[in-house]
């Protein structure tokens, strides 16, 4: 009798996280494959329905008690691969402990936050967590070419390019939120993106006698200092709407006149696969961006590209919004399934067994 290939994602998030996306619709894919395929994660309250034919397993939120608890599941499932992304402390403990056992690790890498020309990124610890897994990891997968390539080079191994699609989901229509036309920007407000372009491309543009409104939505380390900046210039067209559930932010991105995504052309975008790109393109509404890395490989020449400078910004937002609402958009990444990205990934893994 032939065993079905079997694998286990350790997802470091509940499963109703953006930690837990990828394992949580490639687990599902690969089970339509015919694979045996777990998530163990950290149980919330919150947690979404059961994936079909996918076994989840929650286990504690306690970090040392979800490590024991993981990896003596892992031993006793004995799987041919356990999957992790973004190595972590936390990934390398339950991975070296299981090293000598039979089952494959697979790291998955969606960017890279401890590159060696930025090493104020990520404290020292996860740069130990992630040489680890380069070294270590049976399998390497990366979200974007560039990182791929990036990898291959610095170890000489192989690295597989596996990345994001649009996330299958089916949002309810809602009234539009906004009682005049509104660009809308949203995304985390972290210290090392790009939205300080956006920011300044709008007070340039007051200073030019234009103020368009601007919608942010999302929050993080930086949101305090964005609305300070706001303030201090005098922005009273930039609302700053925080997090929003999933669903009130997709009607958001729908009913906005443009979307604004602002990309500089650096080490730390061109590593990553934004899941922004596939939030947006499923709104299809225009999208001002910047043509790099993953950005342009899926929306190629349908959205509009702008130097990522403020005055490159400025520029491209008064051309659109000073027009008449353009039709909707059929942005080409509808193309892209989560099926395709699973039999990608079993046609990787299969060559490891």
């Amino acid at each position: 009798m032939v065993t079905r290939p079997s694998i286990v994602f350790v997802a470091l998030g509940s499963l109703d996280s953006t930690l837990a996306i990828r394992a949580r619709l490639l687990a599902e894919g690969l089970a339509k494959l015919g694979w045996q395929s777990h998530v163990i994660y950290p149980k919330s309250e919150s947690d979404p329905a059961q994936i079909e034919n996918v076994q989840t397993e929650g286990l504690s939120r306690h970090k040392p008690l979800f490590v024991a608890q993981v990896v003596q599941r892992l031993l006793t499932i004995a799987p041919h691969f356990v999957h992790f992304l973004n190595p972590s402390p936390i990934a390398t403990i339950i991975a070296g402990l299981i090293s000598r056992s039979r089952t494959k690790i697979v790291g998955d890498w969606e960017d890279w936050h401890t590159m060696p020309t930025d090493p104020s990124i990520r404290n020292p610890i996860y740069r130990i967590a992630d040489r680890w897994f380069l070294r270590n990891a049976d399998v390497i997968i990366t979200c974007s070419q560039w990182l791929a390539d990036q990898f291959a080079e610095l170890r000489n191994r192989t690295v597989h390019y596996l990345p994001y699609a649009p996330v299958p989901k089916t949002w309810p229509s809602k009234e539009n939120p906004f009682s005049t036309p509104t660009a809308v920007f949203m995304g985390s407000l972290r210290k090392h993106w790009d939205h300080a372009v956006l920011l300044q491309a709008m007070a340039n543009l007051q200073k030019r006698g234009s103020k368009p409104k601007l919608s942010i939505i999302g929050s993080g380390e930086d949101l305090e200092s964005c609305r300070e900046y706001a303030t201090k210039n005098h922005l009273d067209n930039i609302e700053f709407a925080g997090h929003l559930d999933d669903a009130t932010m997709h009607n958001a991105l729908c009913w906005a006149h443009t979307l604004v995504f602002p990309f500089a052309n650096k080490p730390l975008n061109l590593a990553r696969c934004p899941l922004k790109v596939f939030h947006y393109a499923s709104a299809k509404r225009p999208i001002i961006t910047s043509p790099y890395g993953e950005v342009k490989e899926f929306l190629g020449d349908q959205a509009i590209y702008s130097d990522c400078t403020p005055e490159g910004y400025a520029h491209s937002i008064e051309a659109i919004m000073s027009g008449e609402r353009l039709p909707d958009i059929a942005y080409a990444v509808s193309d892209q399934t989560w099926i395709q990205r699973a039999n990608t990934l079993q046609s990787i893994l299969r060559s490891y067994l």
